[in-house]
């Protein structure tokens, strides 16, 4: 009987809300959002998907971001992001005393993310963090090059007819 009333009260704990729950929910959400997210951009970044590279990446984000709300929802509402969070408290949607813990948590999550995916795509994007101030001129041109091969507006030999 004891045994019964122990599984029981897991249960009950399982389906009570709480702050540090919705935190994790939140962290753990916005974790997996700017994995997937930023990592299908590493790859169309860094890989030659031609004019397929901006289908990828919208395809990525949204996955991304449909699997991230399915973590969390349930548990805290999904968030993920701060700005959903202020807005849905400005509009009292969510209770202001939640927004804390969740933008802290989102922040945590999105910054050990971004942590993650630079560890991983490091040794690609070595080259750009070792010139220091030139990373943004060399992310400059990679983004450029992406954008070109993948919108045929943006080429410059294109010319509409008078």
């Amino acid at each position: 009987m004891k045994t019964l009333d122990r599984i029981l009260f897991k249960l009950l704990l399982f389906f009570v809300r709480s702050p540090a729950k919705e935190a994790c929910a939140e962290f753990f959400g916005t974790l997996f959002l700017v994995v997937c997210g930023d990592g299908v951009m590493a790859t169309v970044t860094l890989g030659r998907l031609g004019p397929h590279g901006v289908i990828v990446s919208a395809i990525g984000w949204g996955l991304a971001i449909a699997i991230a709300v399915a973590i969390a929802g349930s548990v805290s509402g999904g968030h993920v992001n701060p700005a959903v969070t202020l807005a849905l408290a400005s509009v009292k949607k969510c209770p202001w005393k939640y927004v804390a813990h969740y933008m802290a948590a989102q922040y945590l999550g999105g910054f050990m993310a971004a942590a993650f995916v630079y560890i991983v795509y490091y040794g690609k994007y070595k080259f750009l963090f070792i010139f220091g101030r030139l990373h943004f001129y060399y992310m400059k041109r990679l983004t450029a090059r992406q954008s070109q091969t993948t919108l045929p507006c943006n080429r410059p030999s294109m010319s509409i007819p008078a």
